[in-house]
C-alpha cells in the first residue's frame, strides 16, 4: 500500500497543472469567426468547468493517497498485534 500511496502522490499535481492550460482559454471570441463568435461564452464556460474538474481530481487523488496510507498503517498495526499474539500463544 505504501507503493500505491507513493505513486499516487507523484501524480496528484498533474491534472491541476493541466487546468492552467485550459482556463482561461487562449483563443479570443473574434478567433471563432464572425459567424461563430456567439459560441465563445459556451466554449469559455466549458473550459472553466473542465479546469475545475481537473483541480477537483487532483484534490481527490490527494485524499485517496492519504486514505491508502492510513489503511496501510492500520493493516500494519493489526498484523503486528496479531503476530505478537501468535508468538505469545506459541510460547505456552
Amino acid at each position: 500500500m505504501a507503493v500505491a500511496q507513493a505513486r499516487l502522490k507523484e501524480q496528484v499535481g498533474k491534472p491541476a497543472a493541466q487546468a492552467g492550460r485550459l482556463a482561461p482559454p487562449k483563443v479570443k471570441p473574434e478567433e471563432f469567426g464572425r459567424l461563430h463568435a456567439h459560441h465563445f461564452d459556451s466554449y469559455n464556460a466549458g473550459a472553466e468547468q473542465v479546469a475545475a474538474a481537473l483541480k477537483g481530481l487532483s484534490a481527490e487523488l490527494t485524499a485517496l493517497a492519504g486514505g491508502i496510507g492510513a489503511a496501510g498503517q492500520s493493516y500494519a498495526s493489526a498484523d503486528q498485534a496479531n503476530a505478537a499474539q501468535v508468538n505469545q500463544q506459541a510460547a505456552y
